[in-house]
């Protein structure tokens, strides 16, 4: 049986530049980067200028066609792809693909919860007009997120799953008790479907695009809402809803009960990577830039996002994901978790900062600028005795940092970089 990711398709740049030179010899197509590869498309950018999106398997061509024809509707000043480059199946490759502008900006999960406050009431007007257009003949709700009695159970089943590492707290239970009284819905929204933080970019505090329109459907409002309980602060969601407008209430709980099953396939993951490891812990889901706990902690082990391109050797891929705009954009997200890791802890308490990533940019750089910011926190030197006597793996202020070129005879090391730091009491 193909795994759910594997593509019956592949664009890769040689494919692709042939495809959009030979399709539309206007376009020279001197520059084609790999952008995404998720379930739908395969996305590359071509020129700095052009998105172009190649499906990666049938099921997606009959919603791309419906995608196509919403995104045309849609008022033209809505910040979303809009078809530009239309091209033919070919010997080539059998299925059609098109192309838009690239539009700016980085995931909304790179926003500041400052940023995201500023933000709320473009995103609530974005919402408000796109679900009072009339798109055209629509399925209704193409996956079944309005459904909650489906929907429920699911989620009842993914929080048993995770019972013994979190529990839910009974205002959950008493909102999926209200979910599953909802047993019929009104389509009467034209909905993006999918609305999750990866769909939607931003630039600082300013909207610049939402993304990936496959799902678009006829719905309850609720199903795309879900974002402002998964994504916006609390402290933003007033701003939001003063200019979306009224909402009712049935709408509100599928919004809620969305936003809550978003988050729970991670932690049914990290919870049987604690049973694979025989290790107990205690699971919460939170942004970790502002989550706090109810006391201090002794320690701390912030594995931060970064660029991954000391793991190059393992996935291929990072080279064509990543562009230097990424290290400086997780750069500041680092810096936000770091402050917040440094608020957490207790007096004489250890943080262990890493990332799997060779640029010092997401490494030294950023314990440089976390003690320069008096903070209250001091290094402290990684023995080699800790490390196995591994020497090599050590930098002068007591780093650890590995590199692809370490214990070459055995296969090689990835790329990694660690700093232990303790509080001052």
């Amino acid at each position: 049986m193909a795994r759910q990711w594997e593509a019956e398709h592949v664009v890769d740049e040689p494919l692709a530049r042939e495809l959009v030179r030979s399709a539309f010899p206007g376009l020279a197509a001197d520059t084609v980067e790999l952008a995404a590869a998720g379930w739908d498309y395969t996305i590359h950018r071509v020129d700095d200028e052009w998105a172009f999106r190649f499906p990666r398997r049938s099921v997606v061509l009959a919603p791309m066609q419906r995608e196509l024809a919403v995104l045309a509707r849609l008022p033209p000043d809505l910040p979303v792809p809009r078809p530009a480059y239309l091209g033919d199946p070919t010997d080539a490759y059998p299925w059609p693909f098109w192309g838009s502008r690239w539009l700016p900006g980085a995931e909304l999960s790179s926003a500041t919860d400052v940023e995201r406050c500023a933000l709320a009431p473009e995103l609530g007007r974005f919402l408000r007009r796109l679900h009072a257009t009339d798109a055209g003949d629509l399925p209704v709700d193409v996956v079944g997120r309005a459904d909650m009695p489906s929907r429920v159970p699911r989620t009842r089943e993914e929080l048993a799953l995770i019972a013994s590492t979190w529990e839910a707290p009974p205002a959950v239970e008493r909102l999926l008790d209200d979910a599953a009284r909802l047993d019929t819905f009104e389509a009467t929204a034209t909905c993006h479907g999918d609305l999750h933080f990866r769909q939607v970019l931003v630039d600082g505090p300013s909207l610049t695009g939402v993304i990936d329109w496959v799902d678009v459907c006829r719905s309850d409002p609720g199903i795309d809402l879900q974002i402002v309980f998964a994504s916006l602060p609390p402290e933003a969601r007033p701003a939001f809803f003063a200019e979306y407008g009224p909402v009712a209430d049935h709408s509100l709980v599928r919004a809620r009960v969305l936003a809550l099953d978003l988050s729970q396939p991670r932690l049914e993951r990290l919870r049987a990577n604690l049973v694979r490891l025989k290790l107990e812990a205690t699971c919460i889901a939170a942004d970790a830039s502002t989550w706090r706990p109810t006391e201090p902690l002794r320690f701390v082990l912030l594995d931060a996002p970064c660029t991954a391109t000391g793991a190059i050797r393992r996935n291929p891929d990072v080279p064509h994901l990543k562009s230097p705009d990424d290290a400086v954009r997780l750069a500041a997200q680092q810096d936000r978790l770091l402050d917040n890791a440094v608020r957490c802890l207790a007096p004489g308490g250890v943080l262990v900062y890493c990332v799997c990533s060779l640029e010092a940019v997401e490494g030294p750089d950023r314990i440089a600028r976390l003690l320069a910011s008096d903070a209250p926190l001091q290094r402290r030197r990684i023995d080699p005795t800790e490390i196995g006597g591994l020497t090599e793996c050590l930098t002068p202020a007591g780093d650890l940092r590995t590199l692809p070129s370490h214990l070459a005879e055995t296969g090689g090391l990835d790329g990694f970089y660690a700093c232990r730091l303790v509080r001052k009491p």
